[in-house]
């Protein structure tokens, strides 16, 4: 209703903040989803609890992934990262594996990802070669069902999600059952 240009205000909603839920958008393609915690849920994803998860960040992008990463390998993930990103990370004391970017030869994060060894993927790409690699692992990526994530605030998010997901079950309500729950408890105007 929203949307249509009603305001919020004169929709005579509950003032009572126990009633309001939270409603996340999650993006869905076409052609298959990329996954958060109950947005990735809605979108017939999940967040691993485990496993592997592969880094390669832009050289900006590594102090600010630094306690990203080692916050995966906290929770006893296992870190893979391309050659620069793992030099930097081990630099700083977050152990990780080396593997090569998909232009730099074989085996490279591409066949990790289409011999399901990895579980979750962090790329922040820059540049004309990083771009080649980010559509190639993007797309395996979202074949495989394996949560892809191409910014830090969103590898930030999973990391809390997958915190969230370890001591708590989650429930999930599509807008249309949210909107009966709302219909019976207050008197929606259409």
């Amino acid at each position: 209703r929203v949307l249509a240009g009603e305001r919020l205000a004169d929709m005579g909603l509950p003032e009572d903040p126990e009633v309001w839920d939270v409603a996340v958008k999650e993006a869905v393609f076409p052609f298959n989803k990329i996954p958060f915690a109950k947005a990735q849920v809605s979108a017939d994803e999940s967040l691993p609890l485990e496993g592997k998860v592969v880094v390669t960040v832009h050289d900006r992008d590594k102090p600010a992934a630094i306690p990203i990463v080692r916050r995966f390998h906290e929770m006893g993930f296992e870190i893979v990262a391309t050659e620069g990103t793992a030099r930097y990370l081990r630099g700083r004391g977050v152990p990780c594996q080396s593997v090569l970017k998909v232009h730099e030869g074989r085996p490279n994060i591409l066949d990790l990802l289409l011999s399901g060894d990895i579980q979750l993927l962090l790329n922040t790409p820059l540049g004309k070669h990083a771009q080649q690699d980010d559509y190639m692992i993007r797309r395996a990526a979202i074949t495989r069902g394996v949560p892809y994530t191409t910014t830090l605030s969103a590898a930030s998010a999973a990391t809390d999600a997958i915190m969230a997901l370890r001591f708590r079950k989650l429930s999930v309500r599509s807008l249309q059952e949210r909107a009966a729950v709302l219909k019976v408890a207050v008197p929606l105007e259409t």
